[in-house]
C-alpha cells in the first residue's frame, strides 16, 4: 500500500528525527548497527532512500537541477518516485527537451517555423471538417508549461496507480538494504528503479519532458458542436469505445496522411502507441527546420 497522507505530510520532520537519532546512536555505541532495534518504518526508510538518491544524483550531475525542482513540487510520494524513475530512465536532459518558458514560447511564435506549424494544424482541422460534416477537430496550440505538466502529473490516476505499484516493489527491494543509505545501496536502488517493470506507462509524460512542452505534439478531440464526441480520456477502455469502434481513429489517421503529403517543413507522426499506452488522438510533429 502507498504511504498515508499523514506519513507524507510528516516526512521532513520524521527524516530529520531519524538521522539525528542515528547519529546519536553511533556516537554512543561507536557502531553503525542497531543490534536488533528498528530505526524506522518501511515507508520512512523508503522516503530516506528516495531523498538521498536524489541528493546523490544531483551531486554527481546525473539528475538535472530542473528535474529536482519539479520533484520538489510533486505532492504524493508514489507520484514523486514514479517521476524520479522517469528522469533516471531518460538520462541526460537536453535543453531542447525541457518545457519552454513563456519567453521561449513567445520567441518561437516570431519564427517562420511557428507559422508553418500552425498552417499544418489548420490543414488537418479543415480537411477533417470537410470529410466529416457536422464535426470539427479541436486541439490546443499553446505549449504545455512546466506548471501545467506538474499539475497534470499530481492529479493523474494512472500516475498514482503505477506509482503505488512502484512503491510496493521498492519497499520489497530495500527490505534488506542498510537502514542508513550507503553509496553501494543507493547505486543498487538506482539500478532497480531504472530497470523495474511496473506493468504500464502513465498517460502523462514525466513533468518537464512532455512533447507538448515545446509544441512538438498535439492532442485532437472530435467535436459535434460544443459536445466532445471523442476526447482524450484514458479511463475504462475509452479509446476503443469512443475512437476505434466509431471509426474516428482511422478517419483522423487518414486525414493526417493526406495532409503530410502536402507539407514541406515537417510531418505528423502517430498516433501514440507505446507498449500499453495507446492514445489515438495524440500526434507528434516532426519539424524539418525547427
Amino acid at each position: 500500500m502507498p504511504p498515508s497522507q499523514e506519513i507524507i505530510a510528516a516526512r521532513p520532520r520524521l527524516m530529520s528525527l531519524l538521522e539525528k537519532a542515528w547519529d546519536n546512536l553511533k556516537k554512543k555505541s561507536g557502531s553503525s548497527k542497531l543490534e536488533g532495534r528498528m530505526m524506522a518504518t518501511a515507508e520512512e526508510k523508503l522516503t530516506l532512500y528516495i531523498d538521498k538518491l536524489i541528493d546523490k544524483l544531483v551531486g554527481n550531475r546525473k539528475l538535472d537541477l530542473r528535474a529536482r525542482g519539479a520533484l520538489q513540487r510533486i505532492v504524493f510520494e508514489p507520484s514523486k518516485l514514479l517521476a524520479l524513475r522517469g528522469y533516471i530512465r531518460h538520462g541526460e536532459i537536453k535543453d531542447e527537451e525541457w518545457a519552454w518558458t513563456e519567453q521561449q514560447s513567445d520567441d518561437f511564435k516570431k519564427r517562420r517555423e511557428y507559422k508553418a506549424l500552425m498552417e499544418a494544424v489548420k490543414q488537418v482541422q479543415n480537411q477533417f471538417a470537410t470529410a466529416n460534416p457536422e464535426y470539427t477537430l479541436r486541439t490546443n496550440t499553446k505549449y504545455r508549461s512546466l506548471d501545467t505538466q506538474i499539475n497534470l502529473w499530481n492529479k493523474n490516476d494512472t500516475v498514482k496507480n503505477l506509482g503505488g505499484v512502484l512503491i510496493k516493489k521498492s519497499l520489497e527491494e530495500i527490505a534488506d538494504y542498510p537502514e542508513i543509505p550507503t553509496d553501494e545501496s543507493l547505486t543498487k536502488f538506482r539500478k532497480f528503479l531504472k530497470t523495474q517493470d511496473i506493468g504500464g506507462s502513465p498517460s502523462n509524460a514525466t513533468p518537464g519532458l512532455s512533447d507538448h512542452g515545446h509544441l512538438d505534439a498535439f492532442d485532437f478531440a472530435v467535436m459535434k458542436g460544443s459536445v466532445i464526441v471523442a476526447g482524450t480520456s484514458t479511463k475504462n477502455n475509452y479509446q476503443r469505445e469512443n475512437w476505434d469502434k466509431p471509426g474516428w481513429t482511422e478517419k483522423l489517421k487518414n486525414i493526417i496522411e493526406t495532409v503530410n503529403k502536402n507539407l514541406k517543413d515537417g510531418r505528423f507522426e502517430g498516433p501514440l502507441h507505446v507498449g500499453r499506452l495507446y492514445e489515438p488522438w495524440h500526434y507528434t510533429y516532426i519539424s524539418m527546420t525547427k
